[in-house]
């Protein structure tokens, strides 16, 4: 306590409500605690009630299962919700699945290697040494070419 009074000072109900917590807190400022992150007990996430730099990513806490380990990213709020593991359903797709045309295509069209890149060329049939001249000719630097979306957000040309 003496680190903590130096630190913030002798008045305590300046942070804490007299009770446990800080006042004025609301923990879903930080992390919204729902599903089954509701009903743990603090101590789950704050071991040694140790706050500061406790991890609010799934990956903080929960081993990347293995079934999926290096395919599918770190975002597992796309697939998943805090109720419940399974079943695992698409849910955010940042990039329309069907360019607005209807009729969506397989995820391994564009995610043929892992869900964390991507590719056009499953769908497109570019010829990628015309494809990097009419880029270079816009002004679209060599580096950021295969960053398709960046320029294309929706799927098309304009």
């Amino acid at each position: 306590m003496t680190e903590h009074i130096e630190r913030f000072g002798p008045t305590c109900l300046d942070c804490h409500d007299g009770f446990d917590r800080l006042s004025g807190f609301e923990h879903a400022q930080v992390f919204l605690l729902e599903g089954k992150h509701a009903a743990i007990d603090c101590a789950a996430c704050h071991q040694n009630r140790v706050f500061e730099g406790t991890p609010s990513q799934c990956a903080g806490c929960h081993a990347e299962p293995e079934i999926h380990a290096g395919s599918f990213g770190l975002q597992c709020e796309y697939c998943h919700t805090v109720d419940t593991w399974t079943p695992a359903n698409l849910r955010f797709h940042n990039f329309p699945l069907d360019h607005g045309e209807g009729g969506e295509v397989a995820c391994a069209t564009c995610h043929v290697a892992s869900y964390e890149s991507y590719t056009c060329y499953g769908c497109h049939e570019h010829q990628p040494d015309l494809v990097r001249e009419e880029h270079r000719e816009e002004g679209v630097d060599m580096q950021t070419l295969e960053a398709c979306i960046d320029c294309h957000p929706d799927g098309r040309e304009e």
